[in-house]
């Protein structure tokens, strides 16, 4: 078992942040649906695990889901 930080968002639309306990990323993003969450990131909680050149380098990072969206549908 390991933990996972994730962000999902709820079905009200709201963002929900924290750490979860699970098997994998996978397992996690199970339990998370689970909770009637849609996970939008989910990470191993202890990052320095990992080398900083193997970890996700997303262009979009610190940008939330939501104006990302925002920013495709006026494109």
């Amino acid at each position: 078992m390991a933990d996972f930080k994730f962000e999902a968002i709820d079905a009200s639309g709201g963002v929900e942040r924290g750490l979860i306990v699970a098997d994998s990323e996978a397992a996690a993003y199970e339990l998370l649906n689970g909770r009637a969450l849609t996970p939008i990131e989910i990470v191993h909680a202890d990052t320095r695990a990992t080398p900083w050149y193997l970890q996700d380098l997303s262009l979009s990072a610190g940008v939330s889901l939501r104006k990302q969206i925002e920013l495709a549908e006026t494109l």
